[in-house]
C-alpha cells in the first residue's frame, strides 16, 4: 500500500503538490520590477490568478531577462512573465491567455525631424538585448535599420537623447514609465505615427515542464474568473492610470 501511495504522489502533477512554484520576471516597469510596489502590476495579477486557482502563492524571482528565460526554457523554474508572442518562443513554450494588452509605438528624440517624417533609411534602432523585436522586423528590413542592443531600456533612452540612436520601438506604458524614472516626464520622446500595433503579454511555460498543458489550462480558467467578476479590472485600475 505504501508503495502504491508513493507511485500516486509521483504521478500527480508537480505543480499540484510541490509548494510553492518559482516563477521569474525581469525589470519591465510598470508590469514587473523588484523595486516596484508588490513587484509590479503583472506580479500582482499572477499572484491573484494563483490564489483563484487554489495554488500556493508562488515564489517570484527577479533577474535579467536572458537568464530568467533560459531557466524557464530548461525547466529550472516553472514559468516566466510577461512575454510577447513570437514564433521562436512558441516552439519552446506554451502561452497562457493574454494577461495584459498594450500599444506598440515608435519613438524618437523630439528634435529628430527626419524620424518624424518617416525618413528612417539607415537609422539606428534601439531595443534592449533579449527583448522581443519581432514587431520591428518589417521596418528593420525596409529601412536597413542598424540595431543597438544595450542591456537596459534606460540605456536606450540615453542613447536616443544624446543622438547615438534614433528610434525606439516599444510599449507605450513602458516608455512612459521609463521617461518618468529617468527624466521626470512621461513625454520625453516624440511618438511617431508609423507601425502602431496592439501588443499582448503572457505567462509562458516550457513545453517540457511536467504537465504544462494542464497547468496552463487551469491558469487560464482562473484568469477568466478574475475577468468575469471584475477583479481583473480592479487590479489594473489600482496598478496604473489609463495610458494618455
Amino acid at each position: 500500500m505504501k508503495c502504491c501511495l508513493l507511485l500516486l504522489v509521483l504521478w500527480l502533477p508537480l505543480w499540484g503538490v510541490a509548494a510553492p512554484l518559482t516563477l521569474v520576471a525581469g525589470d519591465f516597469s510598470p508590469y514587473t520590477g523588484e523595486s516596484l510596489p508588490q513587484g509590479g502590476l503583472s506580479t500582482r495579477l499572477v499572484r491573484a490568478i494563483f490564489e483563484e486557482a487554489g495554488w500556493e502563492e508562488p515564489n517570484i524571482a527577479f533577474m535579467p531577462w536572458s537568464r530568467g528565460y533560459k531557466q524557464a526554457r530548461l525547466g529550472i523554474v516553472a514559468a516566466t512573465f510577461p512575454y510577447a508572442w513570437n514564433a521562436e518562443r512558441a516552439g519552446q513554450f506554451l502561452y497562457s491567455a493574454p494577461i495584459h494588452f498594450d500599444h506598440l509605438l515608435w519613438f524618437s528624440r523630439k528634435e529628430n525631424k527626419k524620424a518624424a517624417k518617416g525618413e528612417w533609411k539607415g537609422m539606428r534602432l534601439c531595443i534592449p538585448k533579449g527583448w522581443n523585436r519581432a514587431h520591428a522586423a518589417e521596418a528593420i528590413k525596409r529601412y536597413s535599420l542598424r540595431l543597438e542592443q544595450p542591456l537596459e531600456l534606460e540605456r536606450c533612452l540615453e542613447l536616443v537623447m544624446v543622438g547615438r540612436a534614433d528610434l525606439i520601438a516599444m510599449n507605450e506604458r513602458v516608455i512612459g514609465e521609463a521617461c518618468m524614472q529617468e527624466f521626470r516626464h512621461r513625454e520625453c520622446l516624440q511618438r511617431l505615427p508609423f507601425y502602431p500595433q496592439t501588443d499582448s503579454f503572457y505567462l509562458i511555460m516550457s513545453r517540457s515542464y511536467p504537465d504544462a498543458p494542464a497547468f496552463i489550462e487551469r491558469f487560464n480558467t482562473a484568469l477568466a474568473s478574475l475577468r468575469a467578476d471584475g477583479r481583473y479590472d480592479r487590479i489594473l485600475l489600482e496598478g496604473f492610470a489609463p495610458a494618455e
